[in-house]
């Protein structure tokens, strides 16, 4: 194209200078300009464009392939959701009403535009949120499973053989899950013993998934590792194989070092014996120092907590009931709380619903024993144990979901208490959210009369519960709009 050449020279020494007509430009390209441009410059834009077409047209078009994609499930939101979805997504003090909605979206079988889409992904890629409302023909188009931008491109083995410790310890668990064997034969290869302590420990801890007899030689194996916190991991895993010598071993300590005797009036009193360290004791584990606790009483939580919970009180001779509420003594020191500590990790480990009910008995506090129950244990333990400062302390965490009627003024009475002690803004925030968040829908009116009922007398407070009304009321919006919308 000779006559493009000359538009370039023309362009780069200044239309003044060298003016440019349209005598010399091929005939495809003079055939498309615009009759009459006004000046040269005009000329000059619209022939530049007409060779940007031209070269265009001349380009061969690549080979494509055929993008088979799954069929639409979803359709759309209607549209009166989807602009009080846009809303919500535009004020950052709604996103956790917006995230909550992608839920009940879902729910219905619905998606979002896919502009709308584009950015809930864009804000936190990944979101499980998004994912919620999406179909397979939206997974495919987002390629959501595709790592982001920055991330480690070793994929497979490789991040076994040269990633970091994070990423062999990943690696190790997600090969355990798919063939338990295949884990053991990654841990023979030696790669990960160039590992701080530390570090190998945790990788080893890794193997948890679907623990049993087969696993049972390899883990002994670690048990000859020269590092303690190795050895302890291989220990902790081998305490969970049921009927393994690690655990017959800690039975025998037990039934050996721990005697029940007849207190005073009140709980019993379990007298205990140090266990002395051996070569073979060492080996399995009992050497690991427990910062801030005395050896000697690390040696007894260690046997403890190897027995599986079902079977301590047989051993030790008591009731689930009174075992939880013992007092317990080493050489005539009261290590009742360590005790207690022990036992509580125990009830969470085997999911022993009896012992962690005995021991929310023994003494009603927040405490992860909550976890073990279900939900509706939970609630009857709630009511029934727990006063009204303890339910305080409960923050986020520990209320059943969704909350009941019954639970619900609890958390009220919860809530005005804070108030009416001042200093607990956080407290206060914390139980608001459990308000606003978990009321079911046909409790939503309940629980806003609720709220606007508790006297607030600072502006800290009346954030915290103005906050709270709000996501009611919004929820209330949500739901009422969604329900004329479904068919």
């Amino acid at each position: 194209m000779s006559g493009f050449s000359e538009l370039v020279r023309c362009a780069t020494v200044g239309l003044s200078t060298r003016p440019f007509t349209a005598d010399g430009l091929e005939p495809e390209v003079r055939s498309a300009l615009a009759e009459g441009s006004a000046t040269a410059a005009d000329l000059a834009l619209d022939a530049a464009a007409a060779y940007a077409v031209a070269h265009r047209a001349r380009i061969g078009s690549p080979q494509t392939r055929t993008l088979h994609l799954p069929p639409r499930t979803r359709e759309p939101v209607p549209p009166r959701l989807e602009a009080m979805l846009r809303r919500m997504f535009e004020d950052l003090a709604q996103r956790p009403l917006f995230y909550e909605a992608m839920s009940l979206v879902g729910a219905r079988g619905w998606t979002l535009p896919p502009d709308l889409l584009l950015r809930v992904l864009d804000f936190i890629p990944g979101t499980r949120h998004a994912h919620e409302v999406m179909d397979d023909r939206a997974r495919a188009l987002l390629d959501t499973d595709t790592p982001g931008r920055g991330e480690d491109p070793r994929r497979g083995r490789a991040l076994w053989d040269e990633g970091t410790s994070h990423q062999r310890a990943n690696y190790l668990e997600q090969v355990r899950r798919d063939d338990p064997a295949a884990a053991w034969t990654l841990l023979d290869d030696g790669t990960w013993l160039s590992e701080e302590p530390k570090m190998r420990s945790w990788i080893v801890s890794r193997v948890e998934i679907g623990l049993g007899p087969d696993d049972e030689p390899h883990l002994e194996a670690l048990l000859d590792d020269k590092h303690a916190a190795v050895r302890a991991a291989a220990a902790r895993l081998l305490g969970s194989i049921e009927g393994s010598r690690t655990v017959r071993q800690a039975e025998e300590l037990v039934r050996t070092h721990l005697a029940v005797r007849a207190g005073p009036p009140g709980p019993p009193v379990i007298d205990c014996t140090p266990i002395e360290p051996t070569d073979e004791l060492i080996r399995d584990g009992y050497d690991w120092e427990h910062v801030g606790t005395p050896m000697p009483v690390t040696r007894l939580q260690l046997a403890v907590s190897r027995v599986p919970s079902r079977r301590l009180p047989g051993l030790i001779g008591l009731s689930t009931t009174d075992l939880a509420s013992a007092r317990v003594l080493l050489e005539g020191a009261d290590i009742s709380e360590a005790f207690r500590d022990t036992l509580k990790g125990s009830a969470r480990k085997h999911h022993d619903t009896e012992l962690a009910e005995a021991l929310l008995r023994a003494r009603p506090e927040p405490s992860r024993l909550l976890d073990v129950l279900d939900a509706s244990r939970r609630e009857q333990l709630i009511l029934e144990l727990f006063d009204t400062p303890t339910l305080v302390e409960f923050g986020e965490r520990f209320w059943p979901r969704p909350l009941s009627r019954a639970m619900l003024h609890r958390l009220a009475e919860a809530i005005a208490w804070c108030i009416a002690r001042r200093g607990l803004s956080i407290e206060l925030s914390e139980l608001c959210t459990v308000m606003a968040r978990g009321a079911p829908a046909e409790l939503m009116p309940e629980a806003l009369s609720l709220l606007e009922a508790v006297p607030v007398t600072t502006k800290q407070d009346a954030r915290s519960v103005e906050q709270a009304l709000s996501h009611l009321r919004g929820r209330q919006e949500l739901t009422r709009i969604i329900d004329e919308e479904t068919p």
